[in-house]
């Protein structure tokens, strides 16, 4: 029978912390929770429920019964009446488990390429009017295959000019895009991966591009970089 806590574990936290609280570097070093009750306590837990810390939203929005029975669960303080566990169980015979990478021994997804598309799609008649190969995997030689598309996280951003920018992909680039037809353009090596979706900006008449280059996801290798290009 679960708790409270633990539903409300299941629903707000699993798909980052793990099933069973072991953290992941999927979304960049995300921590272990296991024996939490030894780091922190409880109103420096709430605390950080409510205001969020590092790549960790806010969940203020949780009622106080909620984010109490959420840090009972964390901290393995949780309150048991005549031997059971309290109130509010999930009728249900499935629970959220997280979010899980299909991927093969070597680390690559374990599907036929591409591994990651730009898609152009046209909201006025619903039909996706281009879509482009994002990213490679440049370890990877395939006759067949001129590019295998990369897991990508982070969106573009469209100019007045009709360029599309992306950075995104594990392979480190940013890249820029024709609105129209979805030809690549130009790109630039990062000194890591551009885990973020770019922003313009102009300054004395000059239009700029900048990312985050903060990788650190999936493995990638990490950075504190912000790299800006002059259109």
């Amino acid at each position: 029978m679960a708790t409270i806590g633990k539903n409300v574990y299941n629903a707000a936290c699993i798909s980052c912390h793990g099933a069973n609280l072991e953290g992941s570097n999927l979304y960049g070093n995300v921590p272990s929770l296991v024996n939490l009750k030894d780091r922190i306590d409880k109103p420096q837990l709430i605390k950080t429920l409510k205001n969020g810390k590092g790549v960790m939203p806010s969940f203020g929005t949780l009622s106080e019964n909620a984010l109490n029975a959420l840090s009972a669960y964390l901290l393995q303080t949780e309150e048991k009446n005549n031997n059971k566990d309290v109130a509010a169980t999930w009728p249900y015979p499935y629970t959220f488990g997280g979010y899980k990478r299909f991927i093969a021994p070597d680390g690559l997804a374990a599907i036929n390429p591409p591994w990651g598309q730009l898609s152009a799609i046209d909201l006025n008649l619903g039909e996706i009017k281009w879509q482009v190969t994002l990213g490679n995997v440049d370890s990877i030689k395939i006759a067949s295959i001129a590019q295998t598309g990369t897991e990508n996280y982070g969106g573009p951003i469209v100019t007045a000019g009709n360029l599309i920018f992306i950075a995104a992909t594990t392979d480190s680039k940013i890249r820029a895009f024709d609105k129209s037809t979805g030809k690549e353009l130009w790109s630039a090596k990062l000194p890591a991966p551009g885990f973020s979706t770019p922003a313009t900006f102009s300054k004395n008449g000059k239009q700029y591009i900048v990312t985050a280059a903060g990788g650190g996801k999936i493995g990638q290798r990490s950075s504190g970089y912000y790299v800006a290009y002059a259109l």
